[in-house]
């Protein structure tokens, strides 16, 4: 492909960009990218200043590297921290609605489910926090916690 993910365009805005204000237009205040591969490139794309970079030097060793580059970041003054990946974008009102069921049931692992499956985005309670502490890919990443404290 050549071009990163985050770099194409989605709805008019380079999909980073985009995934960004629907974050912002779903009320979230605080965000964290984390960048790996071409990151000083990347980096020059955003347009929101205010969000919080995050570099995952590591970000060869698989996407849970990324995870456990950001959520120390993400997790600073939040009760729950969205999962989102760059490549799978969706509507304001999806998050919002999730936000709002994890919020109201006050769980500690939120997910959107499509004809009996987990989906993304991922809603984390601070309250497993530690349990980023043994996160690896060898241990099937977040699947890990996900099967641990299904909901």
């Amino acid at each position: 492909m050549g071009t990163p993910k985050a770099l194409l365009m989605w709805n008019g805005k380079k999909l980073i960009n985009h995934q960004i204000d629907t974050m912002r237009n779903a009320g979230i205040s605080t965000i964290v990218v984390v960048l790996g591969h071409k990151h000083d490139e990347l980096k020059k794309h955003i347009q929101d200043k205010s969000v919080q970079i995050c570099i995952n030097d590591n970000y060869a060793k698989g996407r849970t590297s990324s995870i456990l580059s950001g959520i120390p970041k993400a997790f600073c003054g939040n009760s729950s921290v969205l999962l989102l990946s760059v490549d799978q974008p969706r509507p304001a009102k999806i998050l919002k609605s999730l936000i709002e069921s994890h919020r109201l049931k006050n769980t500690i692992l939120s997910y959107p489910i499509y004809k009996g499956k987990r989906g993304h985005p991922l809603i984390i309670s601070n309250k497993l926090k530690s349990e980023f502490n043994t996160l690896s890919e060898l241990k099937f990443g977040l699947r890990d916690i996900l099967n641990k404290y299904r909901t």
